[in-house]
């Protein structure tokens, strides 16, 4: 791959996060949805944090391109936004800060690097 190849796909990959990060940051400052049903005890809300910071943790690692200990690094960043994000709620009247929310941030960055790192293994 020529260098300039090399160089629109990384951009590429980065415009990713970014358009993505955008949608999870304008989730968070708008009224939350209603999610009232629990999936194996577990409230849907919860089940959506997961997800998010999963795709979340997998945009960013493929944008990284991301192996080893860059992994954890990725996994930190993604924990540290989640938290972030529920701080930025906490003054916010319609929202509410929760650290049920910031740890289902938590295992969603952790799930999002681990499936990154077993489909890299597979690919390679």
């Amino acid at each position: 791959m020529s260098r300039a190849r090399s160089d629109a796909a990384s951009t590429a990959r980065w415009v990713a996060v970014a358009a993505y990060a955008t949608v999870v940051a304008a989730s968070v400052v708008g009224p939350p949805a209603a999610l009232g049903t629990d999936v194996a005890g577990v409230g849907l809300d919860k089940w959506a944090h997961v997800a998010g910071t999963a795709v979340l943790a997998v945009v960013v690692a493929a944008a990284r391109r991301a192996d080893g200990r860059d992994l954890l690094v990725v996994a930190a960043a993604v924990v540290a936004l989640g938290a972030a994000i529920e701080g930025i709620q906490a003054p916010l009247a319609h929202r509410t800060a929760s650290l049920a929310d910031a740890a289902a941030n938590g295992v969603g960055a952790v799930l999002g690097v681990a499936g990154w790192r077993l489909a890299a293994t597979d690919e390679g």
